[in-house]
């Protein structure tokens, strides 16, 4: 079952936040194994909070070859949020 709502999902298009690329979910876990983590609002304070939080993790799964996903809704915001170094992951 897990599987199967996986290739659903990995069939999912996003876009990159500071440009028009666009990859399928899938292509973030096909070689390797990743963590994804949803931002509702780049300016959320909580948000920013947890990408910090997030963040600290990111040299114990770099060590593991684990990436870092970071995928948001909200265009408004996104180079602040980058430019204040909230969030260490891809």
């Amino acid at each position: 079952m897990v599987s199967s709502l996986l290739a659903k999902v990995g069939t999912c298009v996003v876009q990159s936040a500071l440009g028009s690329q666009t990859v399928t979910l899938d292509s973030f876990w096909r070689d390797q194994a990743c963590i994804i983590t949803f931002f509702r609002r780049m300016g959320c304070k909580f948000c920013r909070l947890e990408a910090k939080n997030l963040s600290q993790l990111k040299p114990a799964l770099d060590a593991r070859n684990i990436k870092l996903i970071g995928i948001t809704f909200d265009k408004d915001g996104v180079q602040e949020f980058l430019d204040g170094h909230y969030f260490d992951g891809g």
